[in-house]
């Protein structure tokens, strides 16, 4: 397919989230460490984002797979890998523990660099 397409349509969805982790406030540390903090002053605003996201994301999904391929792309790229490895739980153990230390994920840490936010 057409690469235009495709940059356009991978900007738009940046745009997108950008926006939307903006608007979710899950730019602020604050609320990433209040989801952490299951015993104290715990903030379930991640929760609710990513619920959101999900109820977005399963039904494209199933329709892209029913479909058997994607829009702007020729072939539908699945990962060959379907299991859980000990590589992937040490990655995703990894990402948590500097998520959780750091107070942000590396997207709306971009979106806040990109906003001009300054990190505390």
């Amino acid at each position: 397919m057409n690469a235009l397409k495709q940059n356009l349509v991978a900007l738009l969805v940046g745009v997108l989230l950008a926006l939307a982790l903006g608007l979710g406030r899950l730019t602020r540390p604050e609320v990433i460490v209040g989801w952490v903090d299951v015993l104290g002053a715990w903030d379930a605003t991640l929760f609710w984002f990513m619920l959101g996201a999900s109820g977005v994301f399963a039904p494209c999904h199933a329709w892209v797979r029913r479909r058997g391929a994607p829009l702007l792309a020729c072939t539908l790229s699945l990962p060959a890998r379907t299991h859980v490895d000990r590589p992937l739980v040490i990655g995703s153990t990894l990402f948590g523990v500097g998520w959780a230390l750091g107070g942000v994920c590396p997207g709306p840490a971009l979106t806040a660099l990109g906003g001009g936010a300054p990190w505390e």
